[in-house]
């Protein structure tokens, strides 16, 4: 059992195609995705940052449970810092990531991702059901493109998503880091909380967000999350800001996004942007810490905090 220090993990697939294919599937060989920082002790939680973010944005969090739990806090390669690595992203991430779960031994571990950090928490969810033991969704949803558009496929989103994918990569660090710190200033309400988030985001590798954006356009997981077993808390902003929709219209399809899951309660937060935990870190601590007593309990329970 791990007390109260912090281990660094890089990630690398040792398993041959036969360990795959019993396992999850072919698993093809690939480069490290990800790193993981352990900390604490007790039952297992993994956190999963969103798009550009390192495992650092999670560091009130990971004080807030470290006593009780032992606490795995991934870094996806390519943002924050971390080092790029080449080909597809967040498939392979999605891979080792589950490898990750079952060669460290984890028991039933409740997956905790922001944004696309909560798609790849449903995406693992959905496919390995009886792997995890709940799922948290900060502001995140399985098919991104049908927030703005419902009626979004992806056939339809293909040739978007190349050119998002063609854009991004084509930025050079400092006007990659300019458009990045504008973007966080509609995602989180305090202005220092947004210059603190772009000095880590903004040193991301731009062709590798292009890669996970173009990903995250083209997958949609609305009709698996049916496969989900356990119990899945949705968290995200009451009124998102998005110019020409009102919050009704923006909530109603949020629920849609989630309508196929069996066992879901989605809370809209008051008072926060895309940065649930940053701009209320009181109420998701409360909300995540009753989560994780008991999942299941949670769910029948009022959204007082």
């Amino acid at each position: 059992m791990i007390r109260n220090d912090i281990r660094r993990y890089w990630f690398y697939l040792l398993a041959g195609w036969a360990f795959a294919a019993s396992h999850m599937g072919v698993l093809a060989a690939e480069e490290p995705r990800f790193s993981v920082e352990v900390f604490g002790s007790g039952p297992p939680v993994l956190l999963i940052p969103g798009l550009t973010c390192d495992g650092s944005v999670w560091q009130p969090t990971v004080e807030a449970l470290k006593d009780e739990r032992e606490v795995h806090v991934v870094s996806i390669a390519g943002f924050g810092g971390q080092e790029p690595v080449s080909g597809p992203l967040l498939p392979v991430v999605k891979q080792q990531l589950t490898h990750y779960i079952r060669s460290k031994r984890l028991n039933k571990p409740v997956l905790v991702g922001h944004s696309l950090g909560g798609f790849l928490a449903l995406w693992i969810a959905s496919e390995s059901p009886t792997l995890v033991g709940g799922v948290v969704v900060v502001d995140g949803v399985p098919y991104l493109p049908a927030l703005q558009q419902p009626q979004a496929t992806v056939a339809s989103m293909k040739a978007a998503a190349e050119q998002v994918r063609r854009t991004l990569s084509a930025l050079n660090a400092q006007a990659f880091a300019e458009q990045n710190r504008l973007t966080l200033r509609f995602m989180v309400r305090d202005p220092k909380s947004a210059e603190r988030l772009a000095k880590m985001t903004s040193q991301s590798d731009p062709a590798t967000v292009g890669t996970a954006m173009a990903e995250l356009m083209t997958t949609d997981l609305r009709d698996q999350l049916k496969a989900i077993q356990v119990p899945v808390l949705v968290l995200v902003p009451a009124d998102s800001g998005a110019p020409g929709l009102d919050a009704e219209t923006v909530q109603q399809r949020y629920k849609n996004q989630f309508a196929s899951v069996r066992r879901c309660r989605i809370e809209f937060v008051p008072n926060v942007r895309h940065f649930v935990m940053i701009d209320d870190p009181r109420y998701f601590h409360s909300a995540l810490g009753k989560f994780l007593a008991d999942p299941s309990e949670y769910l029948k329970q009022d959204q007082s905090h």
